[in-house]
């Protein structure tokens, strides 16, 4: 689950750097909602998922 979050917020925090280089507050609020939004997507794919 961890390395899914990392991944997660790793891909956005690479995309949202690339994408405003020079605004770091992008990448702090990427983050904190990757962190929040990723596990309820995982608890929501195992209780729909089966």
């Amino acid at each position: 689950i961890i390395s899914v979050v990392n991944m997660l917020t790793g891909w956005g925090l690479g995309y949202k750097g690339s994408e405003v280089p020079g605004d770091p507050a992008f990448a702090v609020v990427f983050l904190v909602l990757g962190l929040i939004v990723a596990p309820i997507g995982i608890l929501l794919s195992k209780r729909f998922g089966g």
